[in-house]
């Protein structure tokens, strides 16, 4: 992180979430290949139609197809109710 930089300034901060919802965390070579909205439909997509490939895994695949040019990393994080007598959580990150 940083390639070299030794002074880093991070932006730190919180989000409010709900189940349902998802996060992609992912390397600029995932934001190289790859457009904006095309992110957002592969994020959305439902999993169950891709049962071979996790989300982040189509992410980084496609990345690479279209672009290939630097290291390709990507998390997806889904948010899901909790389950029945589950102690709750807090709903940010």
């Amino acid at each position: 992180m940083g390639a070299g930089i030794k002074n880093l300034d991070p932006h730190v901060g919180e989000v409010t979430f709900a189940p349902g919802d998802r996060f992609l965390l992912c390397s600029d070579g995932v934001i190289d290949g790859l457009w904006d909205r095309h992110l957002d439909e592969l994020v959305r997509e439902n999993p169950a139609l891709h049962p071979s490939e996790s989300t982040a895994q189509r992410i980084v695949r496609e990345a690479v197809e279209k672009s290939g040019r630097d290291n390709a990393t990507a998390l997806v994080i889904e948010i899901h109710p909790a389950s029945p007598g589950s102690t709750p959580s807090p709903s940010h990150l």
